[in-house]
């Protein structure tokens, strides 16, 4: 078992569904959201990771927020998604970033197909925003849902 990845999943499980509601029912992920998002990471990857490891996937996080500013200014990335891949970035491990982005295609596929659905299905609540606007997908749902496969994969299945 991997210990640091069952960690960070325990950790941030409860924010990462507090998005994911957030996201689809408003169309908008919180700043406080994403800062305790971040800051999980900030307060625990000393006590979870050497050194060297905390400082690159720390500094690929703020590269992310960097680059994804320059990306938001096209007015193509919205500010949310942008700010919490930036804030999620640092739990992925440095040699599992092919695999990670493997795992958000395959969250956008599953969050797409069930997004749709639900809305298929007549079970969207009809105040909620995703729902409202055409052609509208919340696309936290899918990172949020990578982030908990990932460290559920990581701390469970990748240790045997």
């Amino acid at each position: 078992m991997v210990y640091w990845a069952l960690i960070l999943l325990v950790l941030t499980l409860p924010v990462s569904l507090v998005i994911v509601y957030y996201d689809v029912r408003y169309m908008r992920i919180p700043n406080r959201l994403v800062l305790a998002t971040a800051l999980i990471f900030v307060v625990t990857g000393p006590f979870l990771f050497e050194f060297q490891d905390y400082f690159i996937r720390g500094s690929l996080g703020l590269f992310m927020l960097l680059l994804g500013f320059l990306l938001h200014l096209t007015g193509r990335v919205p500010g949310g998604d942008i700010k919490y891949t930036a804030a999620l970035l640092p739990y992925i491990a440095i040699p599992h970033l092919l695999d990670f982005l493997f795992i958000l295609a395959l969250m956008g596929i599953l969050g797409v197909l069930l997004h749709r659905g639900v809305k298929w299905l007549g079970l969207a609540p009809a105040d909620w925003v995703s729902w409202q606007r055409p052609g509208a997908y919340p696309y936290g749902l899918s990172l949020a849902l990578a982030l908990i496969f990932y460290l559920v994969r990581t701390a469970f299945i990748a240790a045997g």
